[in-house]
């Protein structure tokens, strides 16, 4: 795969960042204007002021070159404790960050007709800026920092310390905090050939302490204090190895992220028709997919019907309806999963590889298919699937898949399958699939069952004992009604809808 999880979502805080910065002008004067209110009504302003600034400042900075998103949320917490020395109140974080994000939306949606599509990155920039003020960080604990604590220490009398690095070539020395005769002599291209050239150069015996990829070499007489350094070191370093573990566990979880940003996209669904619109554009927004399309499964699970494509032909996708027996891999997998207890599911995605020599011959052909990761639509609280989420990097396109991502992948399924589900067993209502009739006659429903499963004109005539010219009549009134150009799409728009499975 292109990019793992975290990178993309990174790209997509980046995304966010560039795009503002286009409107840097428009977004400093809406601002300046709350500020202003803020002012006028004797309302705390510092969270306020300071993220304008510090974001204003980064947008200029974009002009010039590439911005670091982590550089840019790094500041506003550096600049943050440097100003206030303190964590800022958590009601303020909110507040000033809703107000800063809902200018940004205003904004954008003055210049730009498709600003809602823009949402998403843009909210889940402001999120990881509120989340970083909130939860403010422990910065990393600085070599130069804990070199001064000693020196300060009282209880540790140190003239010097110095951050030695062994290289291919001998030792170099780094920097000399502290006072020492040579502190300013020596640079990093001087080099040593051994340590004890380095020991009588600067005047110790002491054994030096490691500390990450350097060594800290003590200006101590005394072989007690500089046993208790080494201690202390050794303290700081185990905090910091704490706080890089700490780090790995968040970046490990940042698929929580895409699943918050996918389940607040789909949750503004009015109807089925924009219920399948969000969840193929939250899968491939919010994941590192290029193309989604979104399917159903009917006649008992053994069929599959194509409802929605995401950056495909939708009119081809809607046009699918096949026995899922026609594509043995797809069949084996949900026949493991029909198998398995309903508490011992777990619905995992399905990565195919070379999807090019197991799917059939013409889809690989219209849709280029190459590789694909399949995600079962589940509903936890029914146990059971009513769909597939087909996801690829484009036409043509061979990829590997990072496992990392089928977390998220596995809530996704779920939040859609909760989603469809809610629509699916509604009743049928007028929808904006082009429905103009909200009631079918047995008679309808019996013709459109047959036609679902392939019957021809004259086998549903001879079947319900009716003429061929009356079943094309009420062919001809469905099709109308469903505002259908073919009876493939009348059967697929009346599965979609629930109408027949």
């Amino acid at each position: 795969m292109s990019r793992t999880l975290h990178e993309h979502l990174n790209y997509l805080l980046n995304n966010a960042i560039h795009l503002l910065s286009i409107y840097k002008e428009d977004l400093s004067q809406e601002w300046q204007r709350i500020l202003h209110f803020l002012h006028q009504n004797e309302k705390p302003v510092h969270v306020f002021a300071l993220v304008k600034k510090c974001l204003l400042r980064h947008f200029t900075f974009v002009k010039i070159g590439s911005v670091n998103v982590d550089d840019v949320i790094q500041a506003i917490q550096t600049e943050w404790m440097e100003t206030f020395q303190r964590c800022p109140e958590p009601e303020s974080v909110i507040f000033h960050l809703n107000l800063l994000e809902n200018a940004a939306h205003k904004v954008l949606k003055k210049r730009i007709a498709y600003s809602s599509k823009l949402h998403p990155s843009v909210h889940y920039l402001f999120s990881k800026i509120s989340e970083a003020m909130l939860y403010l960080y422990h910065q990393e604990i600085q070599i130069d920092d804990v070199c001064e604590r000693l020196l300060s220490n009282p209880n540790l009398p140190t003239q010097w310390v110095a951050r030695i690095e062994e290289k291919k070539e001998g030792f170099s020395i780094k920097k000399i905090i502290g006072v020492h005769p040579y502190k300013n002599i020596f640079d990093e291209n001087t080099m040593f050939c051994s340590w004890d050239e380095i020991m009588s150069v600067l005047g110790s015996s002491h054994l030096p302490v490691p500390w990450k990829n350097e060594l800290l070499l003590f200006g101590v007489e005394d072989k007690e204090v500089a046993e208790r350094l080494a201690v202390s070191v050794h303290l700081f370093r185990a905090f910091q190895e704490e706080e890089e573990k700490t780090f790995r566990r968040w970046q490990e979880s940042r698929w929580k992220d895409a699943v918050i940003l996918f389940n607040e996209w789909i949750i503004r669904s009015q109807n089925f028709q924009e219920a399948m619109e969000n969840i193929c554009f939250g899968f491939g927004y919010f994941l590192p997919f290029e193309r989604c399309a979104l399917f159903r499964l009917a006649d008992m699970e053994s069929k599959i019907v194509g409802l929605y494509g995401y950056r495909l032909n939708n009119e081809e996708i809607q046009a699918i309806t096949d026995e899922i027996a026609n594509i043995p891999i797809v069949n084996e997998s949900i026949g493991k999963l029909k198998s398995q207890h309903h508490d011992m599911k777990h619905f995992q995605p399905i990565y195919i590889p070379f999807a090019n020599k197991e799917f059939p011959e013409n889809y690989i052909k219209k849709f280029g298919i190459v590789s694909l990761v399949i995600v079962p639509v589940y509903v936890p609280t029914e146990g059971k699937i009513i769909g597939g989420i087909v996801l690829d990097q484009g036409a043509g396109k061979h990829f590997a898949v990072d496992r990392s991502l089928f977390p998220a992948l596995m809530k996704f399924g779920q939040s859609a399958g909760e989603l469809l589900l809610r629509f699916i067993e509604a009743p049928v209502q007028k929808q904006s699939l082009g429905v103009n009739a909200v009631s079918f006659s047995s008679r309808e429903i019996e013709i459109m069952k047959l036609l679902a499963d392939g019957a021809s004109t004259a086998e549903a005539a001879s079947q319900l004992y009716l003429s061929e010219f009356t079943v094309r009549d009420y062919i001809s009134s469905l099709m109308k009604k469903f505002h259908a150009k073919n009876r493939t799409e009348l059967v697929a728009k009346a599965m979609r809808l629930g109408i027949i499975q």
